[in-house]
């Protein structure tokens, strides 16, 4: 089944078992990175299934005046995730601080992405719009020659950036340290050595997070309308 996004009018193909029948998925235009709620409904009359949502239309559909002829993306790397569900995107390479943070990240609720690559991290955030990003000290400052994703991720505009919570778990700097946080462009600085507090931290700082930016996120859906 192909929708198209309502921003920049981008065909993308969602393939009908991804979407559960009845539910809402958010996916991330890969385009121009506009949210798009998808669900998937049965027709009363002719009990065929159907794709609908805030943000999308199904291609062709006459709700909109028929739009240049966009690429068709590939949505293998895209998180099929209901709508609602929080999700986090995890790029850490010590093993026993993601599992760590993962159990923080369980008790909350949150769907996780975990990845292992440059590659993976750059495609799934391209792909997904994500609550939390979480990366530590090596993804921070990759080898010499090494692709960064640290800073494919500052690279992306503001206003994509104000869209998730950028977390470094670090072994150098200290847990909560603003200062520092704002001269690395990072929300939250969580130090390995408070990894116990990790849920509260991380809660506590969503909840400032989501504070602070919501009179921006007001504003910013005034000027779509």
């Amino acid at each position: 089944m192909k929708v198209q996004c309502g921003g920049c009018r981008a065909t993308i193909s969602v393939p009908d078992e991804k979407v559960p029948e009845g539910r809402t998925i958010r996916v991330l235009c890969p385009k121009c990175r506009s949210p798009i709620q998808v669900s998937r409904k049965t027709d009363e009359d002719t009990g065929d299934a159907a794709m609908s949502g805030e943000g999308a239309t199904t291609a062709g559909g006459s709700s909109l005046s028929s739009p240049p002829t966009p690429p068709t993306t590939d949505l293998h790397t895209m998180d099929m995730v209901e709508e609602g569900v929080e999700k986090a995107l995890v790029y850490l390479t010590d093993a026993s601080v993601y599992k760590r943070v993962e159990h923080a990240l369980q008790q909350m609720d949150y769907y996780i992405s975990n990845v292992q690559t440059v590659q993976q991290a750059v495609a799934k955030l391209s792909s997904n719009p994500y609550d939390m990003v979480i990366i530590d000290d090596n993804v921070l400052n990759p080898g010499k020659g090494e692709e960064s994703f640290y800073h494919y991720a500052r690279s992306l505009p503001m206003d994509i950036q104000r869209i998730f919570l950028f977390c470094l778990v670090s072994r150098q700097y200290s847990t909560l340290d603003q200062l520092t946080a704002f001269k690395l462009g990072v929300n939250l600085i969580l130090n390995t050595g408070d990894l116990e507090k990790t849920r509260m931290v991380f809660e506590r700082a969503m909840r400032d997070y989501r504070k602070t930016y919501r009179a921006f996120e007001t504003e910013l859906k005034k000027l779509e309308e």
